[in-house]
C-alpha cells in the first residue's frame, strides 16, 4: 500500500511538473510572438517614416526646382517681355500651377500621416482622370488666351497625375485608383 500512495505522488508530482513545463513553454511562445509582433509594428512605423521622408523630400526638391525655373522666367521677362512673352510665357504659366499643385501637396506632407498624404494623392488622382475624361478640349468662348490657359492646364494636369501615380506606386496604393 505504501508503494500504491508513493507512486501516486510521484505520479502526481510529474503531472504537475508537467503541467508547470507546458505552461512555462506556451508563456515563452507568447512572449516570443510578442515581441515578433511589436518588432514588426516599430519595423512598419520605421518604413512608413522613411516613406512619409522620402515624399517630404521629393516635393520639397520639386517646388525648390520649379522656384528657380519661376526666377528663371521672371528674370528673362524683365529683361524682354516681348521675347519672354513670345518663348516662355505658356511655360512659366505651367510652372506656376504645378507650384500651385505642389504646394497643396507640400502642406498635407507636413500636416498629415502617411495615410493622409496616400488618401490626398488617391483623390487627387480620381479627380484628374475624372476631369481629363470629361472636360472639354475646347471651352465655349472665344478668347484665345482663355482657350489656351484651359489646354495648358489640361496638360499639366495629365502630367501631375503620372508623377501622383509614382508617388502612390512608392508610398503603395491601399484604394482603388483609377490608373
Amino acid at each position: 500500500m505504501f508503494n500504491f500512495a508513493a507512486r501516486s505522488m510521484k505520479n502526481g508530482r510529474s503531472n504537475i511538473q508537467n503541467w508547470l513545463e507546458i505552461n512555462e513553454c506556451q508563456r515563452l511562445k507568447n512572449m516570443n510572438r510578442n515581441r515578433l509582433l511589436t518588432s514588426e509594428m516599430m519595423e512598419n512605423q520605421e518604413t512608413m517614416r522613411k516613406k512619409q521622408e522620402f515624399v517630404a523630400e521629393r516635393v520639397k526638391s520639386r517646388i525648390d526646382g520649379l522656384l528657380e525655373e519661376a526666377d528663371n522666367y521672371t528674370r528673362i521677362m524683365n529683361e524682354d517681355y516681348e521675347s519672354f512673352f513670345m518663348d516662355h510665357a505658356e511655360d512659366m504659366y505651367k510652372v506656376q500651377l504645378e507650384l500651385s499643385e505642389y504646394r497643396k501637396l507640400k502642406a498635407v506632407v507636413n500636416s498629415g500621416s502617411l495615410e493622409d498624404i496616400r488618401s490626398y494623392l488617391v483623390n487627387k488622382v480620381n479627380n484628374i482622370t475624372n476631369t481629363l475624361l470629361g472636360e472639354k478640349l475646347r471651352l465655349n468662348t472665344t478668347s484665345a488666351t482663355t482657350q489656351l490657359a484651359h489646354i495648358l492646364e489640361l496638360e499639366l494636369i495629365r502630367d501631375l497625375r503620372g508623377k501622383f501615380i509614382m508617388f502612390l506606386d512608392f508610398i503603395g496604393k491601399d484604394e482603388n485608383v483609377a490608373g
